[in-house]
This record gives C-alpha cells, sequence and structure tokens, in this order.
C-alpha cells in the first residue's frame, strides 16, 4: 500500500516560491456503511502530499480551524457544494468525494475541481471487494485523479539548475549509524538497547526533562535557543545540537520576567517574589548586575534591538528603560490604566511600546506619548522586521495594527482561539505570516496581510520563535523540550512523528502486533509494533488518558480524567462501549478499571460510586461479579502478575499472594520507584520485574535478585511501562510524549 504520509523536515530549506493549497474534504459515505469518512480523507491527503509535492495540502486541523470562522464542521461540509467550501478555505483546488456500495463491492469516487472558475477537472473511480481493498486500490485512483495538476506543473527556467533528487522515504525500521549507533525511522539516534521509537523526539530535552512547560522562547543569531521556565531557570541550547549548553537559576522561585539580547550574550530575568532585575552573561553563567527602581513585581522586559539598552514593565504601573553596560536607570514612563504585561522595542529602537489595559507607545527621542488602542488588555507584543505592523495577542483573538497610525488592519475571529489566551505570538522575519500559540498548545499560522488562519500544529507546544532568517520555528513544549518546524514545509505533516503532549499510559495487544499509548494531550495512538508506524489516532472526550489495555479480542479499553470509560474498536477507531457521565459532585477524576487473567472481562467502578460494575468485553453484556477483580479495583495501583495471583507488597520489598497476603518472595534490592501509576510491571512470566527509577528503567530477576538490565537515555524519566505478550519487549511512556521499545535480555 503507497498511500504513504509526507514527512516533515527538520533542516532548513531553501526559500522557494509560495505553492498551490489543496483541500481535501469529507468523504461522503453511503447509507449502510459503517466506514470511519477521517480515515479515508486523511489518507488521500498524504496520497495527494506524496503524488503531487509541489502542491500544498492543508491538514485537517487548518481545515476545521478556518471553517470554524463561517460556522461549519467538516463533517458538515461533506456533499455540500465543494466549489464554495473551497474557496472559504482559500484553496486553489478542492478534492471531494463519495463511498458507495455498488453490488457486492465499494466504490470511492473523487472529483477535483478547480476553486477560482469552478471548473471540475477530474474524476476518478476505485472499486474493491473490502475496505482493506479499497484502500489499497485508492492510491491508484488519486494517481489518475491528479493528472490535471502534475501536467500542468510549471517547467523549470532554464538557467536554474536542476533540483536534487527527492530523498528516499525514511525507513519504517531502524538503521545504523556509520558509528555504530542505532537510528530511529526517522533518523535519531536511539539509546543503547532500544529498538523502536513511537512518535518524533523532541530536540532540546532528553534527561533534561524540566517537568514544566516553558512560558516563554527566543532565538539569538548565534544559533543558541533560551527557554524560559516559571521555575525561576532559564536553559539554553544549541539548536543544530539540541544539546544543552547552559542553565541559569534565579534566586527565587517563580519567574515572572524573561528576555535575551538578539545576540544570545545577555539574559535578563525577574522573580514575582521581588523588584528587581537582574542581568547575567550567558556565556560563563555569570550575573553581572542588577536593575533596581520598580516598586512591584516586574513582568514585562525586552532589549532594544542593538542591545544597549532594556526596558521592563512593572505591577507598579510604570515602564522604565535602562542602560545595559552601566546599570543605570534611564526613563520613566508613566502607562496608563493598570499594570504592564508587555513591553517591546519597534526594530529601529526609536519607539518603545507598552502593553496595560491599553497600548500605548513612547518616542524615546522626544518622550512623546501615544495611545494605540483604548481598553484592550494585550497580553503578548510582536512587531513585523520592517516597523510597518505590530501584531497583538490579547484574551481570545490576534490583532494587527500599523504603527505609524495605530489603523487597525484585522482582528482574528473568535473561533481561531476558541476564547483561549495566546500565550506567545510572533512574527516572521518575511512579515509574511505570524504565528501564535493558545492555551491548549496549538499553534496557529495567521497570513499577516489578511489576518486569516493558514494552518494549525495540534498539540504542538505552548510558546513560539522564529529563528532570524525565518527558515526555522521553535516551539517549546511539554516537559520543556522543543522542536524545530521547517517553515517551508508545515503543510506536510506526518502525523508518525508527532508524539503525545506527554505519554502517561502504554499497552500491547494480546497478539503482540500493536501498541497503545495515550497522553496528557487527550489522545490515544495505535502503532504498529514492528514498523512503527501510526496506524490509528483516537479522541476520546477527556482531559487526559490515564489508562489504556487491551482485551482478549483485541479491543481497547481506556478511561480519562473525564471519568468515562470506554472500549474501542481499534481498526475502525470507534467505541463500541462507553460508560455513563460521572456524577458531578464526585471528587474522583476518573473510572477505575481493570481486566481478568484472560481479559475477557472487565470491573470497573465509576467516579462517586461504591458499585463495582462487571461487563463482558465480548458482547457488554453483564457479567457476574468476580471477587478477585473486586478486591483489585479497592488498590487498583497495585502491581500484579498477568495471571492475577501474585503481586507486589506494597513497599515494593518482596511478592505476595494475592488472595491471602502471605508472603512468597522476600528481597531489598528494588529502586526508589517513581511515583507514576503504572511505572512498575511484572513480565508474563512474572519472573522479572521492570522498574522506572528517577532517571533510567530497571529490569530485576527476582528469584535471583539480580539486575538483569538498566535501560538509560533520553528521556530518562519513564510515566509507565508495558511487557510484549511474549515477554522479549519493553514499552516505556515518556514524558516528552515518546514511546521507546526495549529489547529484553533473555
Amino acid at each position: 500500500m503507497r498511500l504513504a504520509l509526507a514527512v516533515v523536515v527538520l533542516l532548513a530549506a531553501p526559500v522557494r516560491a509560495e505553492r498551490q493549497k489543496v483541500a481535501v474534504l469529507e468523504f461522503e459515505i453511503g447509507k449502510g456503511l459503517d466506514l470511519d469518512r477521517t480515515y479515508f480523507s486523511d489518507k488521500v491527503r498524504g496520497a495527494v502530499q506524496e503524488r503531487a509535492p509541489q502542491l500544498f495540502v492543508m491538514t485537517r486541523e487548518s481545515t476545521e480551524v478556518l471553517l470554524k470562522q463561517f460556522g461549519k464542521t467538516l463533517a458538515e461540509c461533506a456533499g455540500e457544494c465543494e466549489v464554495e467550501t473551497g474557496r472559504k478555505l482559500g484553496a486553489d483546488y478542492v478534492v471531494s468525494g463519495r463511498i458507495t456500495k455498488v453490488g457486492s463491492r465499494l466504490a470511492l469516487t473523487m472529483r477535483l475541481h478547480a476553486t477560482a472558475s469552478g471548473e471540475l477537472l477530474k474524476t476518478s473511480e476505485a472499486l474493491a471487494k473490502n475496505t482493506d481493498a479499497l484502500v489499497d486500490a485508492a492510491d491508484g485512483a488519486v494517481a489518475t485523479l491528479l493528472g490535471p495538476l502534475v501536467a500542468e506543473a510549471p517547467p523549470r527556467p532554464a538557467a536554474e539548475a536542476p533540483a536534487p533528487a527527492p530523498a528516499p522515504a525514511p525507513s519504517r525500521r531502524p538503521a545504523v549509524a556509520r558509528q555504530g549507533r542505532p537510528l530511529d525511522s526517522f533518523g535519531d539516534p536511539l539509546p543503547a538497547g532500544a529498538v523502536l521509537r513511537l512518535g518524533k523526539m523532541a530536540h532540546g530535552c532528553g534527561k533534561n526533562i524540566a517537568y514544566s512547560d516553558p512560558n516563554q522562547i527566543a532565538m539569538s543569531s548565534d544559533g543558541s535557543l533560551a527557554l524560559g521556565y516559571l521555575s525561576a531557570s532559564t536553559r539554553f541550547f544549541d539548536a543544530g545540537t539540541g544539546r544543552l549548553t547552559q542553565e541559569i537559576s534565579y534566586p527565587g522561585s517563580f519567574r515572572s520576567g524573561f528576555a535575551v539580547s538578539s545576540d544570545g550574550r545577555t539574559l535578563a530575568m525577574a522573580d514575582d517574589s521581588d523588584t528587581t532585575v537582574r542581568l547575567w552573561d550567558v556565556a560563563s553563567g555569570r550575573h553581572v548586575r542588577s536593575l533596581s527602581g520598580h516598586k512591584a513585581a516586574v513582568h514585562a522586559i525586552a532589549f532594544a534591538p542593538d542591545g544597549k539598552t532594556i526596558a521592563t514593565g512593572a505591577w507598579d504601573e510604570t515602564v522604565r528603560t535602562w542602560d545595559v553596560a552601566s546599570g543605570n536607570q534611564l526613563e520613566i514612563f508613566q502607562p496608563k490604566n493598570g499594570y504592564v504585561g508587555a513591553v517591546a522595542f519597534a526594530p529601529d529602537g526609536r519607539s518603545l511600546v507598552a502593553a496595560a489595559q491599553d497600548l500605548q507607545s513612547w518616542d524615546l527621542g522626544s518622550g512623546t506619548k501615544r495611545e494605540l488602542k483604548s481598553g484592550y488588555d494585550p497580553t503578548q507584543l510582536a512587531f513585523s522586521a520592517d516597523g510597518a505592523v505590530l501584531a497583538v495577542g490579547s484574551y481570545g483573538a490576534i490583532s494587527a495594527y500599523r504603527f505609524s497610525d495605530g489603523t487597525q488592519l484585522f482582528k482574528t475571529a473568535e473561533q481561531v482561539l476558541n476564547s483561549q489566551h495566546p500565550s506567545s505570538v510572533a512574527f516572521a522575519p518575511d512579515g509574511k505570516t505570524i504565528a501564535a500559540s493558545d492555551e491548549r498548545k496549538r499553534v496557529i499560522f495567521i497570513d499577516a496581510a489578511s489576518g486569516i488562519p493558514e494552518q494549525v500544529l495540534e498539540n504542538a507546544g505552548s510558546v513560539v520563535a522564529y529563528s532570524p532568517d525565518g527558515k526555522l520555528l521553535a516551539v517549546g513544549g511539554p516537559g520543556g523540550c522543543w522542536r524545530l518546524w521547517n517553515t517551508a514545509t508545515l503543510g506536510t505533516l506526518d502525523p508518525g512523528r508527532m508524539p503525545h503532549d506527554a505519554a502517561t499510559t502504554v499497552a500491547w495487544s494480546p497478539d503482540g502486533k500493536w501498541i497503545a499509548s495515550g497522553g496528557k494531550d487527550r489522545l490515544i495512538f495505535a502503532w504498529d509494533a514492528s514498523s512503527g508506524d501510526l496506524v490509528r489516532k483516537i479522541e476520546p472526550d477527556e482531559d487526559s488518558i490515564l489508562h489504556v489495555a487491551f482485551s482478549a479480542d483485541g479491543k481497547l479499553v481506556s478511561s480519562g480524567e473525564n471519568g468515562r470509560l470506554h472500549v474501542w474498536n481499534v481498526t475502525t477507531g470507534r467505541p463500541v462501549m462507553t460508560s455513563e457521565a460521572p456524577a458531578r459532585s464526585s471528587m474522583d477524576c476518573c473510572t477505575r478499571f481493570v481486566l481478568s487473567a484472560d481479559r475477557k472481562t472487565i470491573a470497573y467502578l465509576p467516579p462517586g460510586e461504591k458499585q463495582v460494575r462487571f461487563k463482558e468485553l465480548a458482547t457488554g453484556a453483564d457479567s457476574p461479579e468476580e471477587p478477585a477483580l473486586r478486591a483489585r479495583i479497592d488498590n487498583v495501583s497495585d502491581v500484579y502478575t498477568a495471571d492475577g495471583t501474585r503481586r507486589l507488597e506494597s513497599r515494593g520489598r518482596g511478592v505476595e499472594d494475592a488472595a491471602t497476603g502471605k508472603p512468597i518472595l522476600d528481597f531489598n534490592f528494588l529502586p526508589e520507584r517513581s511515583y507514576y501509576a503504572g511505572s512498575t510491571v511484572f513480565s508474563p512470566n512474572g519472573k522479572l520485574l521492570a522498574v522506572a527509577a528517577k532517571e533510567q528503567v530497571e529490569i530485576w530477576d527476582l528469584e535471583r535478585g539480580k539486575l538483569v538490565t538498566k535501560m538509560e537515555g533520553d528521556p530518562g524519566l519513564a510515566y509507565a511501562l508495558a511487557f510484549s505478550p511474549d515477554g522479549t519487549r519493553l514499552a516505556t511512556a515518556h514524558p516528552d510524549g515518546t514511546i521507546l521499545v526495549w529489547r529484553v535480555p533473555r
């Protein structure tokens, strides 16, 4: 099957002409057919990208955001006028389709329209006996459909050097580097002993997990990347290698302000419990001077473009400028209406903007004050490179103003940010795009001329910054990690490269073919355990996925913080059973559940209830109560063997009989465990115990009291562990969102 998904290139690419956009709408499904329309439309998106790489394929997330502005969803647009929907999306071409049953066969019919003229350019059809065969046949139908677009690709100018041959698609199995170190399918190194990585590894993270998301980020001209954390520290990374080069901590507890000079040499930080701004030399990590004068906590800091002046804004309702070399205070400005939450210098260094409840600017030569906008309560500021436009983030919207006269150029629709605060706003150096991140960790790319969102990265991170040349976008995300995106290829996202926000649970299917993972991003991923391919994404109505497990017949059980229990058909991604919503008064966050040893029966206890329920997973019918499962529900965090007859003693000092509590094996050699549920597991035969220690995973032979192996390397800490059914592999879930699969020594 050649419906390959496109890949994100993380290296800088040469600037190229703007590509034409293609939107793939949701396919209509004929009556009586139980098919997942999103599965087929996503597969076709990937096939279009593979067949016509010169085109910009709009992602599902981007399309959904754009349609929200018109009060529509993708599902609602299925079957509507394709051309009109394509025009709303700003697409040059639109692909639509329908799946029906013709006799005993399934038929996929697709149409390609040009949105400007409304012309039907091409139709194509695929016929097959079943769903799997239809997926295979669809690739050829896509090739036929795209014939007009491939044929009309513009000829290359004679003077232009021929483009290099496209790189081969990455192998989905680990490769071996020249030094002998194994690589994952994306070309990133694997830790020793690991055989597979599920999800793309974040760049600057590794063992340097910060346990909190960064809330500020900056890229410097020297190629360094700085991330600021609320935990009163700032970390510097080499953006090329991902190596941590420096960490500087403020002598406080809650960092409130942060800025790095454009050359990356000087760091300024402030703490919420203090009124002082401190400056550090980044290379040495040495504190060089303090700026004292504010009467309340400083929450806004900005360096002038030349790095010689710094501006600070505080809750004392003042903005002050300082000489960086001497630390002397230069000017005091008095905004009206409230404390200052953001400050920014214009690119020429002649003007300073402050965001309080109003948006105001000062001419630094004359001191003249100008009010740009009143009663706006802005929180984020970003200038275009030429200083002509100021982008402003406020509650629920991004706005742009012509700086010369304060004219508002646009304000995004409320649906774009879903009433979320923008946590970061950055202007692309070419002035064409504004990148904004919101509280749901989405990165939204907005056309700077029209204010229309063009692309969305879901679960990408909380803060954004462009490289000085604009070719890369740095996104800071979970666990203090960060990733680099090539700004020229953001439309070619491979979901298999996207890890969880933070992976919290992991499980193997009984046949060992699939691995399921859940995360804090509300998502469940099902992976091919052999190749590492992402085969299914499931989106339960949950705030965070806490536990996943497979039934004997391959169904997937999940529970999350919203309190519902779900049983899923992994092949279709659809629920086959969902428990009732929990009582609103319940203080318990989630449904607790355990499976019987044969994985055919589930016992679960909804939040706020006292009655444990028993169900047959194959049919969903009520099942007789099983006392052993009833006892395990009361102590769901206990660690049991696969057959349920033995469990780990509560202090981790031995193994005991699950029914009687009688000691079977005593030991005192295990390391201190992490406190996450699922961080200690027995092997299928009960002879080995895997333990997530503080910075590594260890496997112990319980009978001999011998350490079998240590699994070390990025990212160190593991939230959850799961043995394969045959005990030869161990899957580990990590804060950077990835899943690692390790070889278990015999």
